[in-house]
């Protein structure tokens, strides 16, 4: 069977309904399909259960639309761009819709339950541990760090868009929001407030300080919503975007974008918002992302901008479909 797929730059648009079917519009589709039938069974647990499942079903009607443009216009880059970053502009409030439905099951945060766990397991509390290395200058660097994110889910995918090779940015945006919908189960079944409220009395420093930086990331946690700690999506969609990227962008894009995914780690436990297991979860989620977007993606072709064997990557790809339809 012919797979569809998006157009490198030289090649033709692919016929029929190539970006209605391709594994981001599927993924997306999929991701709310599931969430909106567990609101439903668990409606009468559920904050305005039937809001939340009308924004669904808008959020559902419009990343098709998305596709449809990009089909309608495969060569351009606006609608390109609208389709692959639909997802990713309407995470925001799929995130944030979480916190209805978090403690759905259990009727209530488990925080109690992991720092018990992780004493156990550490030896102490690893957020506790950091707050003896507390500065607002230190502070200032890992608050950037953790602000970094929504430039690393956003700006790659925009290079590659950049670049019209619109193919490999739905690749990419693809595996963040994987990994992100595989964090969704863990809100539910672990619902956790953060160390940031649950240590809150433990802390020397009861408050992180720092400069501008800080004063920002605050203000925007602010619309955080409790339950979502369990893993960390921001460490699982940020390694799984870094792993995928690896094989698409050229060395002077990834390296950068490996320290700060590195920093980005670290940051969230110095900044109380996850706690270690969060982010050894997390870590797992975006290995098993990375690999089911390679495996999904196996056959496209992988040209870095700058690589030297970018040409041959893709004659080889383009030969090898051509052998697969004559077969």
């Amino acid at each position: 069977m012919k797979r569809h797929i998006l157009p490198l730059p030289g090649e033709r648009a692919p016929g029929g309904l190539a970006h209605l079917t391709a594994p981001l519009t599927l993924l997306f589709l999929g991701y709310l399909a599931v969430a909106g039938s567990f609101v439903a069974a668990t409606a009468e647990h559920v904050d305005a259960a039937l809001a939340l499942l009308t924004g669904f079903a808008g959020c559902a009607l419009l990343m098709p639309a998305c596709a449809l443009l990009a089909q309608r216009f495969p060569h351009r880059r606006w609608a390109s761009g609208l389709w692959v970053f639909c997802p990713l502009a309407l995470q925001p409030y799929l995130y944030v819709s979480a916190e209805r439905y978090a403690t759905a099951l259990h009727g209530r945060y488990l925080d109690g339950e992991i720092i018990a766990w992780e004493r156990l397991v550490f030896g102490g509390s690893p957020n506790l541990a950091l707050d003896r290395y507390v500065t607002p200058v230190l502070t200032e660097v890992m608050m950037a760090c953790y602000f970094s994110y929504y430039l690393l889910m956003s700006l790659p995918a925009l290079w590659l868009v950049a670049r019209r090779r619109a193919r490999h940015a739905a690749e990419l945006m693809f595996a963040q929001f994987l990994a992100h919908a595989l964090c969704y189960p863990g809100y539910v079944l672990l619902p956790l407030r953060g160390p940031v409220h649950a240590l809150a009395g433990e802390f020397g420093t009861p408050q992180l300080s720092g400069f501008f930086v800080t004063a920002t990331q605050n203000a925007i946690m602010r619309l955080d919503p409790l339950g979502t700690c369990f893993p960390s999506s921001h460490v699982a969609m940020s390694w799984a975007a870094l792993l995928t990227m690896r094989r698409l962008v050229p060395g002077r894009v990834f390296r950068p974008c490996a320290v700060l995914v590195c920093c980005l780690t670290i940051s969230v436990v110095y900044c109380r918002y996850h706690y270690l297991s969060d982010v050894c979860v997390g870590l797992a989620v975006a290995a098993l992302a990375a690999y089911l977007t390679r495996r999904l993606h196996k056959e496209y072709p992988h040209v870095p901008s700058g690589d030297r064997t970018g040409r041959a990557l893709a004659d080889r790809g383009r030969l090898r479909r051509g052998v697969a339809a004559r077969s």
